[in-house]
């Protein structure tokens, strides 16, 4: 009965000339926002919908909280009566970064410039190397890769002072860094180095980036930079609408300090930028939803435990930046358990984690199945890897 309005109204529709073999859609966004009674409501006109129109739904993960109808024993089953579609999955990595700058490319291109020539964004936003940066991290701070450097000078051989003078100051650091974090002395790890280069290669590839942000521990101002184009999406998760928010902030930074659009960004407007943007969508959280001031305590105690990591590695050489949660102690009731899975869920639904098909796919309401990310956008606020790594065990009652 709720759907014979709608199929008389598009009966009448399909008989008007101009409108005669046209398809037509409900479009409705924000479906997470819909209380369970109304999803059923809107669950019941997509299943027995008429031939003459179609649904299009718009919904965050975990928005589609209720499956079923109005007759509770009746629930959606795909693909008879929807399809699901994730735009995330549709555009990611390369396609995400194509369709991004496209999108920046164009809504830059509308200003009028004074030569009139069109802009790239990525040539805006230039990236910053991880060499490069250790360098300017060093001379901004207490010097420790320098000194890491002499030290290896000092103990170097003639036949390996020519391999050491090539290696990055970076790379050099990298050694005493390791060595440190592994109960090594300087002279074993450099040893070791030099017999057994292809692993350390390997070993530098996959932890030289740890090594940055310790480079400033205890020391004010830029903790760890934030830059570059592929960097920004990095932090925007392949969020169209973080990018766009880190790039409009970074922009008007650059304007504000009195550059301008013809003039790449400098490396740390970029990372104030990022900062601000973090904190800003920190603030937000209280606001989205009921459970937000748990939200935000929540994002806040996850913030602070990876920045420690990040700043001190000792006992854990790798980047930890994800972590997955164990079921409760035994002594915990179930109400115990759904207060959890509900915050997390509220969690993933409004972007301050993101999740990740953990050891076995299960239902999707299924905490234990899922590893867990604070949301990249939060890295450059709380100086932490933006990069998805080792995990971290939680228990549900720690």
């Amino acid at each position: 009965m709720q759907g014979a309005p709608l199929d008389t109204l598009m009966e009448v529709i399909q008989h008007l000339p101009h409108l005669k073999g046209k398809n037509f859609f409900f479009l409705l966004d924000e479906y997470e926002n819909l209380e369970d009674y109304q999803q059923q409501v809107i669950n019941t006109l997509i299943k027995h919908s008429g031939q003459l129109y179609s649904f299009k739904i718009g919904v965050k993960e975990l928005g589609w909280r209720c499956r079923t109808t109005l007759n509770p024993n009746e629930q959606l089953i795909s693909p008879a009566d929807y399809v699901r579609i994730r735009i995330a999955d549709k555009l990611e990595g390369e396609r995400f970064l194509t369709f991004a700058q496209k999108v920046c490319n164009e809504r830059i291109a509308r200003l009028k410039l004074p030569h009139g020539e069109p802009l790239d964004i990525a040539k805006l936003l230039p990236k910053l190397s991880e060499e490069r940066e250790a360098e300017i991290l060093d001379q901004e701070g207490t010097g420790i890769a320098r000194r890491a450097a002499e030290s290896l000078e000092k103990i170097a051989s003639q036949e390996t002072k020519q391999t050491l003078q090539a290696m990055p100051l970076l790379e050099k650091y990298f050694i005493a860094f390791w060595a440190s974090g592994h109960e090594q002395t300087l002279e074993q790890a450099w040893q070791d180095y030099t017999q057994n280069r292809r692993s350390w290669e390997e070993r530098y590839h996959n932890y030289g980036h740890t090594a940055l942000y310790t480079l400033k521990r205890g020391k004010s101002g830029i903790q760890k930079y934030y830059a570059g184009w592929d960097v920004l999406a990095h932090l925007s998760a392949d969020n169209i609408r973080y990018l766009l928010e880190l790039v409009d902030q970074v922009l008007l930074r650059h304007i504000q300090a009195g550059g301008n659009l013809e003039q790449p960004v400098p490396y740390h407007v970029q990372t104030y930028a990022a900062q601000q943007v973090g904190k800003k969508n920190l603030s937000e959280l209280e606001g989205l939803s009921v459970q937000g001031a748990q939200l935000t305590k929540l994002l806040l105690g996850l913030g602070r435990i990876f920045q420690t990591m990040a700043a001190d590695p000792a006992g854990h050489i790798a980047e930890v930046t994800h972590f997955h949660v164990s079921d409760p102690s035994s002594g915990e009731p179930p109400e115990f358990t759904s207060q959890v899975t509900s915050l997390l869920n509220s969690a993933v639904m409004h972007l301050a984690l993101l999740r990740f098909s953990g050891s076995k796919l299960g239902d999707e309401t299924e905490t234990r199945d899922y590893d867990y990310m604070v949301h990249p956008i939060f890295s450059a606020f709380f100086v932490f890897s933006y990069r998805r790594s080792e995990r971290l065990p939680f228990l549900a009652d720690s």
